[in-house]
């Protein structure tokens, strides 16, 4: 599972070039496959601040709390119906996985229909609403399959970073809570390396309140600071499992929320996983990869696909309404994604402009 920053990007990705293509949850690109180095014992160090428990401990009682490392252990498969607000935006989702590798996850969106994505094994899809299926690389979703486990972000917060170190106690979210600096993240990223990282506990319950991450500033970036909150707590029916139902993120002013409708655990089954027909007769037809044109090299093949449906729409008012929301996005965004967008952004207005100078063309 990711730290803050990921989940906050993706999160901000999925606003982002979900409403813009209607295709549910793309990956940050930035993102490295989240697996600890054979061989290497992650570290809990009992450094902490005068007077305060070391960090492993209050770790430990927090998933205590949420019913401990075998409830964890004895989940195989799960199904978490989830809708994300922000920016007078509203998504659905759907999303289930299984262990080792299958992932289906279907969006809806207020006016546009619903779009499917899906992962079973090495083969990896997406179908746009009222689109055709569509082979995605699979390699770039193993990050997505690791985050589409959001229940599990605190047990796994070990398996994350080598140390861990409590060094205050503050109010968050009007709780008292432990604060616990994360360092050392597994294959972390050069944005990371630079990142804070901190984890903050409920002194009383002693439930996981949010996590931050701050980003110093570079170049022309401004410093970024992003907060993720754990609210809601409930019991999860069959199991003897506590979990947040309300995730809320901040950043940069703006805040999003994601609210968990439904929550069931070992219960899917095998048929939601199963590789469409069409998408079989792509993955026998698939042709060898091609070098991308001039220009498109600053986006993924992921995002070349889903402009190329983007621009097949003869609406330039609804693509201004796209064009609209990803500006909105830039700011809080990394260099490489603010490189991508801009590119797409600017293939928009090529085509919105193509539209407009058409006289049969509505809009």
């Amino acid at each position: 599972m990711q730290h803050a920053s990921h989940i906050i990007s993706f999160v901000r990705l999925t606003l982002g070039l979900g409403a813009a293509f209607a295709l549910a949850v793309p990956v940050p690109r930035a993102a490295a496959q989240e697996t600890q180095p054979e061989g290497e014992e992650v570290t809990v160090p009992s450094a902490p601040a005068a007077d305060l428990p070391e960090a492993g401990e209050i770790l430990s009682r927090a998933v205590k709390a949420m019913g401990g490392p075998d409830v964890f252990e004895s989940i195989t498969s799960s199904y978490i119906k989830s809708t994300l607000t922000a920016r007078g935006m509203s998504l659905q989702f759907e999303m289930y996985t299984a262990d080792p590798d299958k992932l289906f996850v279907r969006q809806t969106m207020p006016g546009m229909g619903s779009g499917d994505m899906g992962i079973n094994g090495d083969v990896a899809w997406q179908k746009p609403p009222g689109g055709q299926y569509q082979l995605v690389d699979a390699k770039r979703f193993v990050d997505l399959s690791e985050q589409a486990h959001l229940f599990e972000i605190v047990p796994r917060l070990r398996e994350q970073y080598a140390l861990m170190r409590t060094v205050d106690r503050v109010e968050f979210g009007g709780a008292d809570c432990y604060k616990v600096r994360l360092e050392g993240k597994r294959n972390a990223t050069p944005e990371e390396k630079l990142a804070e990282t901190y984890a903050l506990f409920d002194v009383d319950t002693h439930l996981a309140a949010g996590l931050q991450n701050i980003q110093p500033a570079r170049g022309e970036m401004p410093e970024r600071a992003s907060t993720l909150r754990f609210e809601d707590w409930r019991p999860v029916d069959g199991l003897e499992l506590k979990l947040y139902h309300k995730l809320v993120i901040q950043e940069t002013g703006a805040e999003v929320t994601m609210t968990y409708d439904e929550v069931a655990f070992n219960g899917v089954k095998p048929s939601v996983f199963a590789i469409p027909e069409e998408v079989k007769e792509l993955v026998a037809t698939k042709p060898a990869e091609t070098e991308p044109e001039q220009g498109d090299e600053v986006v993924s093949a992921q995002t070349r696909k889903l402009l190329e449906n983007l621009l097949r729409k003869d609406d330039p008012g609804q693509l201004r309404m796209f064009v609209n929301i990803l500006e909105g996005q830039l700011s809080s965004m990394s260099e490489n994604e603010q490189a991508e967008m801009e590119y797409v952004i600017e293939k928009l207005r090529e085509r919105i402009e193509e539209l407009e100078a058409d006289p049969d063309t509505d809009g």
